[in-house]
């Protein structure tokens, strides 16, 4: 595993000498959408029910994999996946068949955008079983994925008080640390509170 990393991150696996550290050749952290969100990024989208966040992250996501303005922003073109935990898969697929794409363009979205629906696809991550995010983040590594987005926060957690942070927080030090080491953009779709507050995660 460690021979497949960048060069850059090998230099920085032991500490190093400022001057050594100002010589190390680093890539900047490239934008996915100009100037809002960036390669090995952790984003945070949370809102209320029925504010349009599925629908959103669903557009950015096929933005993304054309490389298409996404709310006239430029994007990269990159490969990603929505983990979809929250929607039923009629729902999702309804609003992608209403895309007005070319079959072209069809053709990249099978090879550079994926869907894995929670309960039905085999690979989708659950928290309550460590191992399984640990073979969860080798897939995305091997699959080569630039991006992912799970929808939602809620479903990758089995915790019995969601004003409890702590498990959100072991997470991302066990695993999602490890993808934006990477470069792996991962964004999270969470829910206000019926009351407007944010939970814990």
């Amino acid at each position: 595993e460690f021979i497949k990393k960048p060069e850059w991150i090998k230099r920085l696996v032991n500490p190093v000498g400022f001057r050594s550290f100002s010589q190390i050749e680093i890539p900047p952290q490239e934008p996915l959408v100009d100037g809002l969100i960036y390669t090995g990024q952790l984003v945070w989208w949370s809102g209320g029910s029925g504010v349009q966040k599925s629908l959103t992250s669903t557009c950015l996501a096929k933005c993304l994999a054309l490389g298409q303005e996404f709310m006239g922003l430029d994007t990269k073109k990159c490969k990603g996946a929505i983990f979809d935990g929250e929607m039923h898969p009629s729902i999702t697929q309804e609003r992608i068949k209403r895309w007005k794409i070319t079959d072209e363009q069809w053709t990249t979205l099978d090879n550079d955008l994926y869907y894995f629906k929670k309960g039905m696809t085999d690979g989708f991550p659950k928290f309550e079983e460590g191992e399984s995010w640990e073979e969860h983040c080798n897939v995305i590594e091997n699959q080569g994925f630039d991006f992912v987005i799970y929808d939602n926060m809620f479903t990758m957690c089995d915790v019995d008080d969601m004003k409890e942070a702590k498990p959100i927080i072991d997470l991302k030090n066990n695993y999602w640390d490890r993808l934006l080491n990477m470069g792996v953009t991962i964004i999270i779709i969470d829910h206000h509170s019926y009351s407007g507050r944010t939970y814990g995660t």
